[in-house]
C-alpha cells in the first residue's frame, strides 16, 4: 500500500464535501419550495 493513510484521507474528505453539499442543496430546495 503506497500512501494509504493519505488516499483514506482525502477520500473521506471527498466524501464529506458531497454529502454536505447534496445536504445543502437539499436544504435549500425544500426551503424554497415552501
Amino acid at each position: 500500500i503506497f500512501h494509504g493513510q493519505k488516499l483514506d484521507l482525502w477520500a473521506f474528505v471527498g466524501m464529506g464535501l458531497i454529502v454536505s453539499g447534496v445536504a445543502v442543496l437539499n436544504l435549500l430546495s425544500k426551503v424554497s419550495a415552501h
